[in-house]
């Protein structure tokens, strides 16, 4: 028997999450590149997918083709470090993944059957992108690539998986706290 896997389409998905940031104080904005840095924890919840098409060759000559759909349940950590200046950001940092749950539907079956034990349980990689900020709104575009396997096997037969997602974040304030250098200067009680 004779087995050949390819990519196949694109799929979508979604998150939600929550970050905490940590940095320098925001004093007073400055003329031309002024840059500001901080430390940023991401966690979130993620139901993605990914697809890839299956060719098996048997000994008789028969050849079968199948489109494997994959559903995955998964929690994403990613510390990163955030370069920014006024409204522009930049993001890196590595990214570790807990894969909760994988399924696969074959063709066009009705059922989903579980294939988490293909899985790599936490897949690690790296996290990039830019992004504007305003006001209590960032919006970013970022890459999350994973360095090691993401999967290992499928039926048993054993191939490397590999998984990529570009995301779109929307990311809301909810309380923001500066202390800068001349906080305690500030008389509070006029």
């Amino acid at each position: 028997m004779r087995f050949f896997f390819r990519d196949g389409r694109s799929s979508s998905g979604f998150s939600f999450g929550m970050q905490y940031s940590k940095g320098q104080p925001r004093n007073q904005n400055r003329r031309g590149w002024d840059p500001k840095y901080w430390w940023t924890l991401e966690g979130s919840f993620a139901r993605t997918g990914g697809n890839f098409s299956a060719a098996f060759t048997l000994r008789n000559g028969l050849r079968t083709l199948q489109n494997l759909n994959f559903t995955f349940y998964r929690l994403d950590f990613t510390p990163k470090f955030v370069l920014g200046s006024k409204k522009l950001r930049f993001y890196v940092g590595p990214a570790v993944s807990r894969i909760i749950y994988a399924g696969v539907r074959i063709d066009q079956e009705s059922s989903v059957r579980s294939a988490t034990s293909g899985f790599t349980g936490f897949p690690a990689g790296y996290e990039a992108g830019f992004g504007m900020a305003f006001n209590s709104l960032q919006v970013s575009v970022r890459t999350l690539r994973y360095l090691t396997g993401y999967g290992n096997s499928y039926r048993g037969i054993g191939l490397p998986i590999k998984n990529n997602d570009i995301r779109i974040v929307l990311a809301f304030t909810l309380k923001e706290r500066h202390k800068g250098s001349y906080w305690d200067s500030i008389d509070w009680d006029k």
